[in-house]
């Protein structure tokens, strides 16, 4: 599963990233299946809140799944949803999200 643009609008999907420790705000998108850093434009789809160490642990991780999940399920990282589930779903989020269900 990977992230996509809303088909009629072009809206790109975007993460928030929340850095309390460091009070910083990051937004990610994903252009052509790459991640990069963008300036918001609007409202985040979702947002991530984590430490600097945690995002440290996910950029540097071989395995970016794993990490993840490891992050999640110690609690060194909380997931908040903005968006509806139906742009949720049409964006791809939900597919990712039962990966990590599974």
């Amino acid at each position: 599963a990977e992230l996509r643009s809303l088909i009629l609008t072009g809206e790109p999907p975007q993460i928030q990233v929340k850095l309390p420790d460091s009070d910083e705000v990051y937004t990610i998108t994903t252009v052509d299946g790459s991640v990069r850093l963008i300036k918001p434009t609007g409202e985040p789809d979702l947002i991530l809140h984590m430490t600097q160490e945690t995002l440290a642990r996910l950029t540097e991780s071989e395995n970016t799944h794993e990490a993840v999940q490891d992050a999640l399920d110690q609690g060194k990282m909380n997931i908040e949803t903005v968006a509806d589930e139906k742009t949720l779903l049409l964006k791809g989020y939900l597919g990712i999200a039962d990966q990590f269900n599974s």
